[in-house]
C-alpha cells in the first residue's frame, strides 16, 4: 500500500511540474496544453483516493486504476517519443520521461495480488476472485492448477473454491428477486427477469466484444499502411511505430478474445444455475399430485444441461 501511495505523490508531483513548466513556457503554451496538463493533475489526485480506497474495499487489484494506466501507459510512450523527436522544451521532455517511468513502476505496483494481506474471511477465496485485470486476461491465475495437472491427477480437494458471485445462494437470491419485481403477464417474463438477474456479467461481455471488433478492423488500416511504407521512402521511425502497432493489435485481439469467452462461459454458467435453483424450488413448493412424475426435473436437465 505505502509503494503504491508514494509512487502516485510522485507522479502527482512531476504532472504538477509539468504544468507549471506548459503555463510559464510561451513556446508551447496554448490553451489545450494547459488544460489537458491539469486535467491530468486532477486525475492523479483522483487515482490516489481511489487507490486508498480500493486497497481497503476490494481482495483484488482495481481494474480501473490498472486498466487506466496501462492504456495511457501507451499514449504517454508514444507522447514522450514525439517530444524528443520534435525537440521540444529538455525540462518539459525530461520531466515527462520520469513521469513515464514512475507511471510503469505505478503499473505494477497496483498489478500486485493482495492474497497475502487479506483478512482470515477472505483467506479461502478463489484466486480468480483476487486476481488482478493483468492474471485474469492471461490466465496467470490457473497456473498452479496446470502444474498440479501435469505432476499427477487432479483431486477435488485440487480445485479452487467457487466464486461467491456465481454460488447457488447467490444466483438463487438474484433470480428470486427479479421474478418477483417482473410482470408475469408480461410476454416472454422470465427470459426478461432472469437476464436482469444476470445483467452484470451480461454487460461484462460487451467491452470485450468491442475491443475485438475494433482491433479486427484496425487490421486492414495497418496493412495498408504497411504497403505504402515498404513502398516509399518513409524513415525507419515510421517502421518500428507500425511494428509496435502490430504488436498492439494482435496481443490486444488475443487479451480481448481470452476475456470475451471468459465472461460468456461466467454469463452461461450464472443463467444456468439461476434457471436450475428456480426450477428447482418451483418443484420442491407444487404439490406432488400437480404434476407427472419428475417431468419439471427432466426438462430441466433437458433445457439447462446443454451448452451452446
Amino acid at each position: 500500500m505505502y509503494l503504491d501511495q508514494a509512487l502516485l505523490v510522485v507522479f502527482a508531483v512531476f504532472q504538477a511540474a509539468i504544468l507549471v513548466l506548459y503555463a510559464a513556457n510561451a513556446s508551447v503554451r496554448t490553451p489545450s496544453t494547459v488544460a489537458a496538463a491539469a486535467l491530468v493533475v486532477a486525475d492523479a489526485l483522483g487515482l490516489l483516493i481511489l487507490s486508498h480506497a480500493e486497497h481497503f474495499r476490494s481482495i483484488r487489484p482495481s481494474n480501473i486504476i490498472n486498466s487506466y494506466l496501462f492504456i495511457t501507459l501507451l499514449f504517454d510512450i508514444a507522447r514522450t517519443r514525439t517530444l524528443w523527436i520534435q525537440h521540444a522544451p529538455k525540462p518539459i521532455a525530461s520531466i515527462f520521461s520520469a513521469t513515464v517511468a514512475v507511471k510503469l513502476f505505478m503499473l505494477i505496483a497496483e498489478a500486485i495480488e493482495k492474497r497475502k494481506i487479506l483478512s482470515p474471511r477472505y483467506a479461502n477465496a478463489s484466486p480468480e476472485a483476487t486476481s488482478g485485470i493483468y492474471s485474469r486476461a492471461f490466465f496467470w491465475w490457473l497456473n498452479e492448477t496446470m502444474s498440479t495437472g501435469f505432476r499427477r491427477v487432479i483431486h477435488e480437494a485440487d480445485l479452487f473454491p467457487l466464486d461467491d458471485a456465481l454460488s447457488s445462494i447467490a444466483l438463487k437470491k438474484e433470480a428470486e428477486t427479479s421474478w418477483g419485481k417482473v410482470d408475469k403477464n408480461r410476454s416472454h417474463a422470465l427470459l426478461w427477469a432472469t437476464l436482469n438477474a444476470n445483467r452484470e456479467r451480461l454487460v461484462a461481455g460487451i467491452f470485450p466484444r468491442l475491443f475485438m471488433i475494433g482491433f479486427r478492423y484496425a487490421q486492414p488500416f495497418l496493412l495498408a499502411r504497411t504497403i505504402d511504407f515498404v513502398s516509399s521512402n518513409a524513415p525507419d521511425n515510421i517502421g518500428w511505430g507500425l511494428t509496435g502497432a502490430f504488436l498492439v493489435v494482435f496481443l490486444g485481439m488475443a487479451i480481448a478474445s481470452a476475456l470475451y469467452y471468459h465472461m460468456c462461459y461466467r454469463f452461461i454458467t450464472s443463467l444456468r444455475g439461476s434457471l436450475v435453483t428456480m426450477i428447482y424450488t418451483k418443484t420442491v413448493d407444487l404439490n406432488i399430485t400437480a404434476l407427472d412424475e419428475s417431468a419439471a426435473l427432466t426438462l430441466m436437465s433437458n433445457d439447462t444441461g446443454e451448452y451452446p
